[in-house]
């Protein structure tokens, strides 16, 4: 072959004078790049976030890029830039329009193609077709091209599940209506709307609480110590004066926005509390979040597609370490928990065991204070051939006006049993004189909140968290959920129930979760 003329790869935007020979570029054959641009190019390395990829497809780097409207690709402002022109980059980074990659419009590469004269990469790589005939060290391995296809198929199966929920979202905008336009009849600070088909069910009335009620046998503790409060004038800016951000560690939990550091580890969250001084304090206390109650747009859903019943969503983006709800019902004591479920059905049972600790004391160590949690097992994401028998209402039911003349079905919105009728239970410890160690149990059947709903998931976007607000009571803790990174819009809100396959002796319960890695079962 004789020796070719300069080019100009199509990776790295260098010009090739040396005489050395074009490849054909991994993912589009017909852009020429640079061996050392082919040497690093690795198909298998594209991290997606958010249902797009963070680097170029074509050069590898990251940065600005235009993001495909088709699929998970990116190409970085430079190489649109250096392939169709700046002023085709410049139009187009202003436009609202959809932009599709390389792939997805191969009109725009054969443009390219023909702008920078590339046909002599079909003349030069004749001989190697694509993946063939390169040096040693570039040759990919087997296990290399392998995982290389599996990740393509990923992105290919991302973008597709991507294009049926958006589907889904506009069959939902025509034919679906509001069918109660607050559920929590003016109790949170937000109202939730029910949404579903026109003649579809109605959730089970029940009656809508912000705060935890005890039943029965169960009584909250009158002990001073759980009712310490602290003295900031400062809206508890200062971590190491604050006397409640004391006993959640050495930091506080929340940053300036409210959201959960993800980076350190709480056992429990202690939030200031009505008695505290620094609720009057200048620019508002930094330590209130779940005290703060609901903020978030949220809706409860019908998730018919996977027959998951009834499932809550937020019509905007939640950022990561948001507070979205939390998880109140009644509260009971162990045994009452147990009788209940045997004749009443378990199916919104929250099982609380946790190590209690000493209160009148700061929280600093992670690692003698476990609190262990265990979500409600039942959850309509789950299916089971057991079904307790449907109790009567409670008085006041959580209804819309306009719609309590129409009953809600039983059979359609009830969500199967699943907590297994001896609890499942830690290591246990002595006995406290005081009966703090007491176990205890949130039932959300007739009294709950908005987290009554939540489903459960192998891939959650939640996770739950301990936090003390009014009171340090240890065994009375608000059940917390906060979002695990930015949640797009109108995406399912879940979080992992915990428990294992085989876990509960005699019964085993199907997921129906629809995640990629999926256990199959809940339990």
């Amino acid at each position: 072959m004789s020796r070719l003329a300069p080019w100009t790869c199509a990776g790295c935007g260098m010009d090739q004078s040396d005489g050395s020979p074009p490849h054909a570029h991994p993912l589009y054959p017909q852009a020429p790049v640079c061996g050392s641009c082919l040497a690093t190019y690795n198909l298998g390395e594209f991290e997606v976030r958010g249902g797009h990829e963070i680097f170029c497809r074509l050069c590898g780097n990251g940065g600005d890029l235009f993001l495909c409207d088709a699929c998970p690709r990116g190409l970085c402002v430079d190489c649109v830039g250096r392939t169709l022109g700046p002023s085709y980059a410049a139009r187009e980074g202003r436009s609202d329009a959809e932009w599709r990659c390389f792939e997805c419009d191969e009109k725009k590469l054969a443009e390219a193609a023909r702008r920078k004269r590339w046909r002599g990469i079909f003349e030069a790589t004749d001989r190697w077709r694509r993946g063939q005939l390169r040096p040693a060290k570039q040759q990919k391995t087997a296990s290399e091209r392998r995982a290389a296809r599996e990740a393509e198929e990923l992105r290919r199966k991302r973008a597709q599940a991507e294009k049926r929920r958006e589907a889904e979202l506009r069959r939902q905008e025509k034919e679906w209506r509001v069918l109660i336009s607050d559920v929590s009849n003016g109790i949170e600070r937000v109202p939730i709307r029910v949404v579903g088909a026109t003649h579809g069910p109605l959730p089970e009335p029940f009656s809508y609480v912000r705060e935890n009620i005890p039943h029965g046998d169960f009584q909250p503790s009158d002990d001073p110590a759980f009712r310490a409060c602290c003295d900031c004038a400062d809206g508890c800016a200062d971590p190491t004066r604050c006397a409640c951000v004391r006993r959640t560690g050495d930091r506080r939990a929340y940053d300036d926005d409210g959201c959960v550091d993800w980076a350190n580890e709480f056992p429990a969250i202690y939030e200031c509390n009505a008695s505290c001084a620094c609720r009057d304090g200048p620019g508002g206390c930094k330590n209130r979040v779940v005290g703060a109650g609901l903020t978030l747009p949220l809706e409860v859903f019908r998730c018919d597609a996977r027959e998951r019943g009834w499932g809550v969503r937020c019509t905007r983006t939640i950022p990561a370490g948001s507070f979205v709800a939390v998880y109140c019902g009644e509260l009971l004591t162990d045994e009452e928990a147990d009788a209940r479920g045997r004749t009443r059905g378990d199916e919104y049972l929250f099982n609380m065991d946790c190590y209690q600790i000493d209160a009148a004391r700061p929280q600093t160590s992670k690692s003698d204070d476990l609190f262990e949690l265990h979500g409600p097992p039942e959850q309509s994401s789950a299916s089971s051939a057991a079904t307790p028998p449907e109790p009567s209402p409670p008085p006041s039911a959580a209804t819309d006006p306009a719609s309590s003349r129409t009953p809600a079905t039983p059979t359609a919105s009830k969500r199967p049993a699943a907590l297994s009728p001896t609890p499942l239970r830690a290591t246990p410890r002595p006995p406290r004189a005081d009966g703090l160690d007491a176990p205890v149990c949130l039932d959300a059947k007739w009294y709950g909140s908005v987290g009554r709903y939540f489903n459960h998931s192998c891939e959650p976007n939640m996770a739950k968290q301990m936090v003390f607000v009014d009171s340090q009571d240890v065994r009375t803790p608000k059940i917390a959920f906060f979002a695990l990174w930015d949640i797009p819009p109108k995406t399912e809100l879940t979080y992992d129930y915990g428990y294992e396959v085989n876990q509960v002796h005699g019964r085993s319960l199907a997921c129906k979760c629809g995640a990629e890695q999926c256990r199959g079962r809940l339990y």
